[in-house]
């Protein structure tokens, strides 16, 4: 049944009101959350507040929807897959249910939102602008949270250890980095293609500027990625401006010739310093153990020192696995920065892990539980790791298999009608997905971090809208 009243007018401007809410919520939703975990308050009633966004959008675009199947059948895929995954789990124990529900959750909000969105933007109609200037204003509350910690001296630093970097008040730098790189390509080509040489600039200068001071590599990188997307762009679209290109171009330069006063670069060299002392000292421990006595010279005392830097390394791991198969994870190694990447360290106890389950575990995955141990969390850094290791052969088929679908269709619309797809939204939309889905594979900060996802479905429901063969922008092909 379709939404009342029926008519079109207020339908359109039931979705506008809801696609707003959506959009400028993201930002306050994460600095309410940060400042609720730096005060010792339960993130309860910020998950509660993105839970009811995500299940009153759902409801809003099913009740819009004219292709309610679609819908039914994403349920019963989710909850068919979630069937077996529990199923899994309860064959080898199921610790935490409750838990491994809500991380699920936010893993189907990528299809779920991506769909309502769809339903949502046709419905609304103004496509693209509409959702660009809602990303637009994004960026400038962005902009202003960052600018107000920096000055009342509340800034999370995005390297803790080192203070370095301006993650603002928000918690999760690598998810800062995606979202910051897609607002800004976006807002960026939305401005050319709007021929507003000067909102383009202003953007581009507080995006770059954002990347610069939040300090990872993925950031800093993103900053000359977008760089060349815009140029690369303008030129393929025939929508160049010089004032555009040139700016860009010099806020680009700019930014790569103050790499060594990066905080990207801050960090590495204090970083490298850390790990050269650590190694150092890990030299003298091999070097200076005196040997044995005699009457054991059967002991090789190289080898006990080994097992004295992998027990001061990777406690954790040995109590829970036994010191030989660490050893043979890390190849016997006695490179303290192979010993201490914690990313490295994470994919091997998920992957001893994965070992020791049935088959069952392997198509459909582990528990989130089962990346804890005694005080230590080794979930790992990476998003498409964490889909096999907590979904298995299965969920890493669907999720990648979701994905292709849509860059394989952009390609092929781009392709074979260059002349009606070929355009800056299509372009704008496209890489901002694949810099999202990049982000993704370098951390675990975007499939599985419902703030950043979010931004994932908007790009792919703009895509998946801009690459239809035919217009239903008045929403008589509601997905």
């Amino acid at each position: 049944m379709n939404l009342q009243p029926n008519d079109s007018a207020h339908r359109a401007k039931l979705a506008r009101f809801w696609i707003w809410v959506l959009v400028l919520s993201q930002p306050v939703l994460d600095a309410v959350s940060y400042w609720a975990a730096e005060l010792n308050m339960s993130s309860t009633l910020t998950l509660g507040v993105r839970m009811l966004i995500l299940a009153v959008t759902v409801i809003i675009a099913f009740a819009l929807s004219n292709r309610k199947r679609y819908y039914l059948l994403t349920a019963v895929i989710l909850a068919a897959f979630w069937a077996a995954h529990m199923l899994a789990c309860r064959r080898v124990g199921y610790v935490s249910p409750i838990t491994d529900t809500t991380n699920f959750v936010r893993v189907a909000q990528l299809p779920v939102y991506t769909l309502a969105l769809i339903t949502l933007l046709r419905t609304a109609g103004d496509i693209p602008a509409l959702i660009e200037r809602a990303l637009s204003a994004d960026l400038w509350i962005i902009a202003v949270i960052s600018v107000l910690a920096v000055v009342t001296g509340t800034n999370n630093p995005t390297y803790p250890k080192w203070g370095i970097g301006i993650s603002g008040w928000f918690a999760l730098p690598n998810s800062q980095s995606a979202i910051y790189g897609v607002l800004t390509l976006i807002t960026v080509l939305s401005a050319v293609r709007e021929k507003k040489p000067v909102t383009a600039i202003l953007r581009c200068a507080v995006g770059f500027a954002l990347l610069f001071f939040l300090g990872t590599r993925l950031a800093f990188a993103e900053i000359f990625a977008i760089a060349l997307i815009v140029v690369t762009a303008m030129l393929i679209t025939k929508t160049a401006d010089r004032r555009i290109l040139c700016a860009v171009l010099v806020l680009s330069v700019a930014c790569g010739a103050l790499f060594h006063q990066s905080p990207m670069y801050q960090n590495r060299v204090a970083f490298s310093q850390s790990a050269d002392i650590q190694q150092e000292d890990a030299d003298e421990t091999v070097e200076q153990t005196p040997p044995p006595p005699v009457e054991y010279d059967w002991l090789p005392d190289a080898q006990e020192s080994i097992d004295m830097l992998y027990r001061q390394y990777q406690p954790l791991m040995i109590n829970r696995f036994g010191l030989e198969p660490v050893k043979a994870a890390f190849g016997y190694t006695d490179d303290v920065s192979k010993l201490g990447d914690l990313r490295l360290c994470k994919i091997l106890f998920c992957r001893m892990a994965m070992d020791e389950l049935p088959v069952t575990s392997r198509l459909f995955g582990f528990e989130l539980a089962t990346t804890l141990y005694e005080d230590g969390i080794f979930d790992v850094e990476n998003d498409f790791h964490g889909m096999y290791f907590l979904y298995g052969i299965v969920g890493l088929t669907l999720i990648v298999a979701y994905l292709a679908v849509f860059a394989v269709r952009a390609l092929w619309r781009m392709l074979h009608d260059p002349r009606r797809y070929l355009t800056l939204p299509v372009c704008a939309y496209s890489t901002a997905s694949a810099i999202l889905v990049i982000n993704a594979y370098f951390s675990a900060s975007v499939l599985r971090r419902p703030n950043a996802s979010v931004y994932l479905s908007i790009a792919l429901a703009v895509l998946w809208i801009l690459t239809e063969k035919q217009n239903s922008s008045d929403g008589k092909e509601n997905a």
